[in-house]
């Protein structure tokens, strides 16, 4: 493979060198990037006949596509817009076709902090016991939203140490699955409480639900699996 990069060291084009199925053609991928030096478009490979490894200085030619078709062929790249701020976080894709491009169809990213009252607080004791302490204080997570190209959102909540929390997920239905993750004060971690098994779990730990629903784990004293339990079934 070649890969030629420019005078900051990011890459221009990648090439496998007779990549393409019939073992003749080079397969091409150009990157393109926006004023902030971010990747702007994300292009999928093209095959190139009698290419060599050669550097191609017509790579963002529409027609290099037309083998996904003409009117695919001038949205072959993946769009990539980013926040106005240091942080410099994707904010939207759109994938690679000319209808995700022409009808707005794209991946968009919304971040944010927690509210109060708004994510359980789970705690595992040294010895695996599950207890709620109530909820997350405002700011303490950081929460991430996804929505896809057909309105679905995702919500993952992370804490100060990029730990996930809580991943939520909307339904056509309106209906909220919610994953628990519970972590011990060694940063392990020891519960992954499925969505309905944190539906059933209210104030009280109850264990049968939890034996049924709920994934549980334990480790030695260097941090090595001792334990794995799967939802209704023994270790």
């Amino acid at each position: 493979d070649v890969v030629y990069t420019d005078g900051f060291g990011r890459k221009l084009q990648e090439i496998q060198v007779h990549g393409a199925p019939d073992g003749q053609k080079d397969l091409i991928r150009p990157y393109r990037y926006g004023v902030m030096g971010q990747v702007e478009k994300e292009f999928i490979p093209y095959a190139r006949q009698a290419n060599n490894g050669a550097f191609h200085t017509d790579a963002f030619n529409a027609a290099n596509w037309n083998s996904y078709g003409t009117d695919d062929a001038p949205y072959a790249f993946t769009l990539c817009e980013y926040e106005d701020s240091p942080l410099s976080r994707t904010i939207r894709q759109t994938g690679p076709g000319k209808n995700w491009h022409t009808a707005q169809k794209g991946v968009s990213t919304q971040y944010a902090m927690n509210t109060a009252n708004e994510v359980r607080m789970f705690d595992a004791a040294p010895d695996g016991t599950l207890s709620l302490r109530g909820y997350y204080p405002a700011g303490a997570l950081q929460k991430t939203t996804v929505t896809d190209e057909d309105g679905h959102t995702a919500i993952t909540y992370t804490d100060n140490q990029d730990r996930e929390v809580l991943t939520l997920q909307t339904g056509d239905d309106g209906m909220k699955l919610e994953t628990y993750r519970v972590y011990d004060d060694r940063g392990m971690l020891r519960w992954v409480l499925s969505p309905e098994a944190t539906h059933q779990i209210q104030e009280s730990m109850d264990t049968d639900v939890l034996e049924k629903l709920a994934y549980y784990y334990e480790y030695d004293a260097l941090g090595r699996m001792t334990l794995k339990r799967l939802p209704g079934c023994m270790p």
